[in-house]
C-alpha cells in the first residue's frame, strides 16, 4: 500500500486526436437506413434533443467531478482510479468510477469532444439505453484488458478514454464510409479508415513501451468490448473491423484439397433443369415495410423475425438500386 501511494500522482491517461466531421459520403450504411434507427430518430438524419440529453448528462457528470474534487486527491484517487490493488481489495466498482475521473482539464475537454462528436453519429442507431450500455461495456472491457497485463502495477489509471473509444469504434461500425476530417494534420479520411489507423498507432504504442503516461491497453479494450456488443445486436449488418486480418488468414478449404468433390444433386429422370441467375427477388410491398416499421415502433428492433429483418434489406437494396 505505501508503494502505491507514493506513486499515487503518477496517473495514465489518454490523448484523442482533435478532429471535426466533413459532409456524410453517399455510400449507404447501417446509420443511412431509416428502418435501423431508434423510433424516436427515425424522422431524420440528426440527433432529437431530447437523445442528447443523455450525452449532456455524460459530459455535466464528468465536469463536476472534476471540478469539484481535488485533481490530486489521494483518497479519491485511492478509492475510484483503477489499479489493480484495489481490485485486489475488492473495490470492483473502480472498473466504473475511474471513467468519471481525469488527469487535467485536456484530458477532460479532449474525452468530452470526442463523446459528444461520435455519440451524434451512434445514438440515432442504438438509442438511449443501448447507448449507455456501449459506453459502459466499453469502458469496463478496457478496465479489465488493461488489469490483465497489469496486475503487479502501482499505477492507477482514470478517465473516459476506454469508453469514448468504444463510441469511436461503434460509429466507425455503423458508419464506416462517413468523411471526417483531422485538424491536426488536416487530413480527410473515412471513419474505417481512422479507427484502423487509431488501433494500429495504440498497438504500436503499447509494444514499444513508449506509453507516454497513455494507457493503450484500456483504449484498445474498449474497442474490443463495443466491437464484441455491435456484432451481438447486428451480427454482419455492420462494417468488420476485423476483417482486413481475416486476408491474411488460411483459407478453410485450404486443408480439404484431398476430400472428394461433393456428389451432385440429382435431377429426376424427366425433368430439366432450369436456371435464371438474373433473375431478382419480388418487390416488397409499401404495405408490408410500413407494418414492419410500425412494429419496431412499438416493439423495438429485437422483436422482428428473421424474415422481416430479409424483408427490409431487400426493401433497402431495392431502393438503392432505384436511386443508381
Amino acid at each position: 500500500m505505501r508503494s502505491f501511494e507514493r506513486r499515487i500522482g503518477t496517473v495514465l491517461r489518454c490523448r484523442h486526436s482533435p478532429m471535426r466531421f466533413s459532409e456524410s459520403c453517399a455510400v449507404m450504411g447501417l446509420a443511412d437506413r431509416q428502418y435501423m434507427r431508434s423510433p424516436s430518430h427515425r424522422g431524420g438524419r440528426g440527433v432529437s434533443f431530447s437523445a442528447k440529453h443523455v450525452l449532456f448528462a455524460l459530459i455535466a457528470v464528468n465536469a463536476a467531478v472534476f471540478f469539484l474534487i481535488p485533481v490530486g486527491s489521494r483518497v479519491w484517487l485511492y478509492e475510484f482510479a483503477l489499479s489493480s490493488i484495489g481490485i485486489e481489495q475488492l473495490k470492483v466498482w473502480q472498473c466504473v468510477s475511474y471513467m468519471f475521473l481525469h488527469a487535467d482539464l485536456m484530458h477532460l475537454l479532449l474525452n468530452m469532444w470526442g463523446l459528444y462528436l461520435f455519440g451524434t453519429t451512434v445514438l440515432p442507431t442504438l438509442g438511449t439505453a443501448r447507448f449507455l450500455k456501449l459506453y459502459f461495456l466499453s469502458g469496463v472491457s478496457g478496465a479489465l484488458l488493461w488489469l490483465v497485463f497489469n496486475w503487479h502495477s502501482n499505477v492507477p489509471i482514470v478517465g473516459a478514454s476506454g469508453a469514448v473509444c468504444g463510441v469511436l469504434t461503434a460509429a466507425a461500425m455503423i458508419a464506416p464510409q462517413m468523411r471526417i476530417q483531422l485538424l491536426f494534420p488536416p487530413i480527410p479520411m473515412s471513419m474505417k479508415t481512422f479507427v484502423l489507423m487509431y488501433a494500429g498507432l495504440e498497438i504500436v504504442g503499447e509494444l514499444s513501451n513508449s506509453r507516454g503516461g497513455i494507457a493503450h491497453l484500456a483504449h484498445l479494450g474498449g474497442l474490443v468490448g463495443a466491437y464484441w456488443y455491435l456484432k451481438y445486436l447486428y451480427g454482419n449488418r455492420v462494417w468488420d473491423i476485423f476483417q482486413i486480418f481475416r486476408a491474411f488468414l488460411p483459407k478453410r478449404q485450404a486443408g480439404r484439397k484431398n476430400a472428394p468433390p461433393p456428389e451432385r444433386s440429382k435431377v429426376p429422370e424427366g425433368w430439366s433443369v432450369y436456371s435464371n441467375p438474373g433473375k431478382r427477388p419480388p418487390l416488397v410491398s409499401k404495405q408490408e415495410v410500413d407494418r414492419i416499421l410500425d412494429k419496431i415502433s412499438e416493439s423495438g428492433m429485437h422483436s422482428l423475425t428473421q424474415e422481416e429483418l430479409e424483408t427490409l434489406k431487400r426493401a433497402s437494396e431495392e431502393t438503392t438500386r432505384k436511386k443508381r
